[in-house]
């Protein structure tokens, strides 16, 4: 295949902002509403059809176009959440952090006892979802930095050349 869609899947590198933003949300997003259509299409087909050998394979046909589509949504959008980090000069591995903050915010809810009041429970889940929130504000508004860093040449820069 083309060496720009294998890109899409790398972790290593940099990429700036607005191609973070296009191909994590908006790139997903399009794919999701296409996925919709597909398995709209082939229920439709199911669901005409009175054989239930032609169902079966529909649905055989569904799961194997599932599998591989829900991965690439997966991988996709995470590496290019490793490279914006790259771009801000740190550890790819900060793409954990809200996954960490998600998994505290629950804890917090599920272990809270009852008499220690569930306002204890309601403060740390807003925090850290604030937080959440912040980490992905400044992964689409930070600039990256400006030059070449330790994960790579400056994106922006190497365009202009």
């Amino acid at each position: 295949m083309d060496e720009k869609f294998w890109e899409l899947f790398a972790f290593s590198g940099r990429v700036p902002r607005l191609r973070y933003f296009l191909y994590s949300s908006v790139f997903p997003l399009i794919a999701a509403i296409a996925y919709g259509l597909v398995v709209f299409g082939l229920t439709t087909v199911t669901d005409t059809v009175q054989s239930k050998i032609l169902s079966i394979a529909v649905v055989v046909l569904l799961l194997a176009i599932t599998i591989p589509f829900f991965g690439l949504l997966f991988v996709m959008p995470l590496s290019f959440q490793v490279r914006r980090w790259h771009d801000l000069n740190c550890s790819g591995w900060w793409v954990l952090a809200p996954v960490v903050l998600s998994i505290a915010s629950f804890v917090s809810g599920t272990f809270v006892k009852p008499d220690a009041g569930l306002q204890l429970a309601t403060i740390i889940q807003c925090a850290l979802s604030l937080v959440i929130i912040a980490i992905q504000l400044v992964l689409l508004f930070k600039r990256g930095t400006i030059g070449n860093n330790n994960h790579g040449s400056d994106p922006l820069l190497t365009k202009q050349v």
